[in-house]
């Protein structure tokens, strides 16, 4: 699809607004999940074309972001994201999710990288690169796109990499909540909220936690910019020195 650009394998792609020529061909290429973060306001200023009758048979998600913008509800942008990459796993083979802004460069990819960051389970400086690669080996992109960063503003950039930035866990502050009382865990894990990143570790008691733990926002956590990222295989979870790294 020579106006998109594709994120992850065979089933996540990004872009522009759908014409009706686009649209046709994303239809035609099995695109089962639409998700569009322009707002109402753009489609009548710009005179977009209202697809949402034409996919009604198919999924549409909107989650409208103001152009060169970033989402004003953290908490709820992040459940989106969840839903999305929920959505992803579920995708039958040879069938898509396609996310898209008004002209492909911005919020579209900074949704995108987000997705990557919770679905790959990857750092956010790697879900960029990825984004900002596909992003320039987009076929129909004009030649002032092509050595542009994707998402394209600072500030969407930076937005990614804040709300997936690494946290950190520590054995004190699992005892201090549920003081090796496992009843006590789920409140615990209510209120952490913390997603599973590897539920494979030594540690019995950690590993239950792990299992169990799911979607990440952690208020009280202290820095982990220490962390030696680089030279880690399992980037968003390391057990040094009886620490454990989540992603957000």
């Amino acid at each position: 699809m020579f106006f998109t650009s594709r994120a992850h394998g065979n089933v996540l792609f990004f872009g522009g607004y759908p014409t009706e020529e686009w649209l046709d061909v994303l239809l035609k290429n099995h695109t089962k999940i639409f998700v569009d973060t322009t707002t109402e306001e753009e489609k009548e200023m710009y005179h977009l074309l209202d697809y949402r009758s034409k996919v009604q048979n198919l999924e549409y998600h909107h989650f409208p972001i103001l152009d060169n913008n970033i989402p004003n509800d953290i908490g709820r942008f992040k459940e989106f994201v969840f839903l999305l990459s929920e959505k992803l796993m579920r995708l039958e083979e040879g069938e898509k999710m396609y996310i898209h802004c008004k002209g492909g460069h911005g919020r579209s990819g900074m949704l995108v990288a987000c997705v990557l960051c919770y679905f790959l389970n990857i750092y956010p400086e790697k879900a960029l690169h990825l984004t900002t690669v596909a992003h320039s080996e987009r076929e129909n992109l004009r030649s002032k796109w092509k050595n542009v960063r994707c998402p394209q503003t600072f500030r969407q950039r930076k937005f990614v990499i804040d709300v997936f930035r690494p946290i950190v866990i520590t054995p004190t502050l699992y005892d201090e909540k549920i003081g090796g009382d496992r009843q006590k865990l789920p409140e615990f894990l209510e209120e952490s909220s913390i997603r599973p990143i590897n539920d494979k570790s030594e540690d019995k008691v950690l590993s239950e936690v792990l299992i169990h733990l799911r979607r990440a926002h952690m208020k009280k956590s202290r820095s982990a910019s220490s962390f030696d990222h680089s030279n880690h295989s399992l980037p968003l979870l390391s057990t040094m020195g009886g620490e454990v790294i989540l992603c957000p």
